[in-house]
């Protein structure tokens, strides 16, 4: 029993640990970073230095709060779909609202 007991805990602790890749072009570069899964883009693109915003919308924002659509970036891959009515509606447009989109897989992504 404990031996099943702890082959279950590691499986969980590996599930908790899953990443999916990020490919960034922030304008002058690529970038690749490991993301846990289940993040939300935007805040993702923050930690690691590459925020979705530009000098004026950096200060001006909902704070991820999906309202106002300035942390909008475009996802060349195949995207998780839109389960808010503004990130669908973006959408329709070739834009994502980076503070509505979970990373549950490897995604291509770029800064506007």
């Amino acid at each position: 029993m404990t031996n099943q007991s702890t082959d279950n805990a590691t499986v969980q602790t590996l599930d908790s640990k899953k990443t999916c890749t990020l490919k960034v072009w922030d304008g002058k570069n690529w970038h690749e970073l490991d993301v846990k899964r289940g993040q939300i883009l935007r805040q993702a693109l923050i930690e690691n230095e590459l925020s979705p915003h530009n000098a004026i919308t950096q200060y001006i924002n909902c704070r991820g709060d999906g309202v106002c659509a300035l942390c909008g970036v475009r996802i060349e891959s195949e995207a998780p779909e839109p389960q808010q009515w503004l990130d669908s509606v973006t959408a329709k447009f070739g834009w994502r609202v980076s503070c509505r989109v979970p990373v549950d897989r490897d995604l291509t992504v770029r800064l506007a």
